[in-house]
């Protein structure tokens, strides 16, 4: 007798019984079907079951590369007979169109019906569906999908016995393949638990633009969030002097000076240009701006007086700097 696998082989080769694009007989037997009618509910749910586990399949099975569009993967009532039961007749949809350029949905449709055969042929014996289930989905996250939305197929009428069958020319019903209903004990035997990965914790730094409202100086109601930048090594909050001003002297600049802002472990706002070397600290923003006027304004009559030092290097590049960012002294 050749290994079982030999007998999974088989079944992928095996010549199709069902077409889904002609549409299968799915019959409803037992209690449910007793009076050759379906109610509603039992229909909906037996369509809605099968159709998310077409659709899973086609997940599983084709290739993400060509496009899949789930909405081609749809089923739709197109017939109904009364024979020994309510036999629903069930096929893709017809309304579909191709919108995916690199697919062929005619093929993958094709695919996807022998893939619910195979699946189909062996639910009737627990150890070639356990088998069958293992060899044609591997990736075990997928195959849990395949398994609990089976589960919810073959329940779809309760207790009452299902399946797919074709007419003779009698207009008799015969039965191609039994499904039988999948138990919680069984369903959860074949799942497997997926361990995760501990997760990753990492902290990231934001700056946040913010719009607050204000009556009489007080805050009122929440702010709102108005832009958000993730901080790196690049990032930084910058304070921009468009003019300087210290006591009787105005600093007219050809462009904005861009400086730094920073809290010091004591809660002081320090304004920095790291180009000119100068900083103004102090305990509220406004006030560290102004030390910083106070400095470049130091730094300006310095650079230029008499007692500058025009041998030093870093002062003769800082004197360039001044030139190239003051366009007048008032």
């Amino acid at each position: 007798m050749p290994p079982f696998s030999h007998t999974v082989n088989f079944i992928f080769k095996r010549t199709m019984k069902l077409n889904l694009e002609d549409g299968i007989f799915i019959q409803v037997a037992g209690t449910i079907g007793q009076y050759n009618t379906l109610p509603i509910e039992i229909l909906v749910k037996l369509m809605e079951n099968m159709q998310n586990l077409l659709q899973n399949i086609a997940i599983s099975v084709l290739d993400e590369t060509e496009g899949i569009d789930l909405n081609q993967i749809k089923v739709e009532l197109c017939d109904f007979k009364a024979a020994n039961g309510a036999v629903p007749k069930l096929k893709y949809s017809p309304r579909h169109q191709q919108k995916v350029v690199a697919a062929d949905f005619d093929k993958q449709r094709a695919v996807i019906s022998k893939e619910f055969e195979n699946l189909i042929s062996v639910s009737n014996e627990p150890r070639k569906l356990t088998e069958y289930l293992r060899v044609r989905f591997r990736d075990v996250e997928r195959r849990n999908n395949i398994v609990q939305l089976f589960h919810a197929f073959s329940n779809a009428a309760g207790t009452s016995p299902m399946a797919v069958v074709q007419f003779d020319e009698h207009n008799q019903p015969t039965p191609l393949y039994p499904v039988r209903r999948m138990t919680i004990g069984q369903r959860d035997a074949l799942l497997i638990d997926v361990k995760q990965s501990e997760p990753v914790m990492e902290h990231e730094t934001v700056f946040r633009k913010v719009q607050i409202t204000k009556v009489n100086g007080k805050v009122m109601g929440k702010s709102k969030i108005l832009a958000e930048y993730m901080v790196n090594a690049a990032t930084e909050i910058s304070y921009s002097f468009k003019n300087l001003n210290y006591e009787e002297r105005s600093y007219e600049l050809h462009s904005a000076l861009h400086c730094k802002v920073e809290r010091d472990e004591e809660d002081n706002y320090i304004i920095k240009s790291e180009m000119l070397n100068i900083e103004g600290k102090a305990e509220t923003e406004d006030e560290a701006a102004k030390a910083f006027e106070a400095a470049f304004d130091t730094l300006y009559i310095y650079s230029h007086s008499p007692n500058a030092d025009a041998d030093d290097e870093q002062q003769a590049r800082i004197k360039k700097l001044l030139a190239l960012l003051v366009k007048e002294v008032h």
